[in-house]
Order: structure tokens, then C-alpha cells, then sequence
């Protein structure tokens, strides 16, 4: 890339030098520049910029952090299933939205509509509240336990088995296996940013860094490559005229 950069800058340098591009600097010099054009560019640019970085320091956060991000007691994690996306088949939501409207006094609609606010799907981002040892549980609320691998499950408390807590997927086929309390460190509270943990994930990935290297490298050279093209045309201009008032 930087020696296409010099070999392009040393060609223009050469073709105006020897007046072959006289033409086309005098045509550009004539034309009315719309300034509110190149204007509007670079804010784009800016942007993109700002938008692309900020997901890269928050993809190597993620990644760095174990993929979990923690602020003020506050966790984002990525969802990386669909188990929670709709409900596994229309008995399971007939009976699931039963025993919580009866656990809460809802109508069955009412009920409904609450646990469809707390579904999500891959690629999502979800905030979570960090949960204390003694903090009390309610049933049908959605939580995040970590599991015997490590791995963190974020499903919904359904049931109790003695001093064991019964999570499963709205969308998942059985029964997760049974947790403990100490198992269960996050709270899930309905606030999440669809699609978001994408490009998150993307941006964690050794890919997504290097790719974001190439395209802020290809944005940095063209900036540079066109205040030298102008430097370029301006001289060139400045020496015509001056030939021609020498005449």
C-alpha cells in the first residue's frame, strides 16, 4: 500500500512536471468547488472512523475481559444462541405463559407480552445487573448462571428443586441442568441493543482488527495522497501563471 502511495505521488509529480496534466489542473481550477460537498464528506468519513474504532475498543475489551465488558456493577454479553429467541413450540408457550400469569396475576395476553419483552436472538447485546449472594430470585425472570464448563447461560428461572434452580431456553427443547445460587451472578432486566453484539464479536476477532487496520490505513493515505496531489496542482498552477505574465 505505501509503495503504491509513492509510486503514484512520484508518477504525478513526474506528468506535471513535463505539462502533462496542465489540462486537468486548469479544469479543475476553473470549476466552481462545492464546498458543502467536501465538507459533508469528511464528517461521513469522520464518523466512520469514530464508529469503526469505538466498536474495535469494545470487540478488544470483549475479548481481553474473557467476553463479558463490567461497568458499574453493569455486564454486557453477547448472546451466541437462539435459545431464547421465541418459544420452543405453542405448548410450551401455552404453558409457560399459564404459570406465569398465575404467578402473577396477568391476563394470559398480558403475560404473554412480558415474556416476549425479555427474548432475544443471536448477536444481541445484553446488559445485566450484577446479582449479590443473598439477592432474592423471582421466577420467570430471565438470569445469567455460568454452567460447569465456565460457559455463561443467559435463560430463564422456571422452576425450584430443592435448594437446585430449573433454568430453560424459551426456545430450548428440555430442561437446562440443575444450578446452584452461587452459580447464578447475573440479572437480566429487558435492556439490550439488537444486532450490536455482531459487530462486537467481529471486532474481537484477530480478522476484524486487521481489517480495521487496512480500511483506517486506506482512509489516512487517500487524505494524504490528495493534500499532496494539491500541493502538486497548486505549483504547477502558480508556475503557468507565472510563464504566462512572462509573456
Amino acid at each position: 500500500m505505501i509503495f503504491a502511495y509513492f509510486s503514484i505521488i512520484r508518477s504525478t509529480k513526474k506528468l506535471a512536471a513535463n505539462g502533462l496534466l496542465d489540462q486537468e489542473f486548469m479544469n479543475e481550477a476553473s470549476k466552481k468547488e462545492k464546498k458543502w460537498i467536501s465538507v459533508t464528506l469528511n464528517i461521513v468519513s469522520l464518523l466512520m472512523t469514530v464508529t469503526l474504532v469505538s466498536f474495535c475498543v469494545m470487540g478488544i475489551s470483549y475479548r481481553i475481559a474473557g467476553e463479558q465488558i463490567t461497568i458499574n456493577n453493569q455486564t454486557s454479553l453477547v448472546i451466541a444462541s437462539n435459545s431464547m429467541k421465541e418459544y420452543y413450540s405453542e405448548d410450551y408457550q401455552e404453558t409457560l405463559v399459564n404459570e406465569f400469569a398465575a404467578y402473577t396475576g396477568l391476563s394470559y395476553d398480558e403475560a404473554n407480552a412480558r415474556l416476549e419483552e425479555n427474548q432475544f436472538n443471536t448477536g444481541d447485546l445484553l446488559i445485566f445487573d450484577g446479582l449479590n449472594a443473598g439477592e432474592e430470585l423471582n421466577l420467570y425472570q430471565v438470569y445469567g448462571y455460568r454452567n460447569s464448563k465456565g460457559q455463561i447461560i443467559v435463560h430463564r428461572l422456571i422452576g425450584f428443586e430443592g435448594e437446585r434452580y430449573v433454568f430453560r431456553g424459551d426456545n430450548a427443547i428440555a430442561n437446562d441442568s440443575l444450578v446452584k445460587r452461587e452459580q447464578i451472578i447475573y440479572s437480566y432486566h429487558n435492556t439490550k441493543l439488537p444486532g450490536v453484539g455482531i459487530a462486537v464479536l467481529f471486532f474481537s476477532s484477530s480478522f476484524g482488527i486487521y481489517s480495521l487496520f487496512i480500511v483506517l490505513s486506506i482512509f489516512a493515505m487517500s487524505d494524504v495522497a490528495k493534500h499532496q496531489y494539491n500541493k502538486i496542482k497548486i505549483k504547477r498552477l502558480t508556475a503557468i501563471k507565472g510563464n504566462l505574465h512572462a509573456c
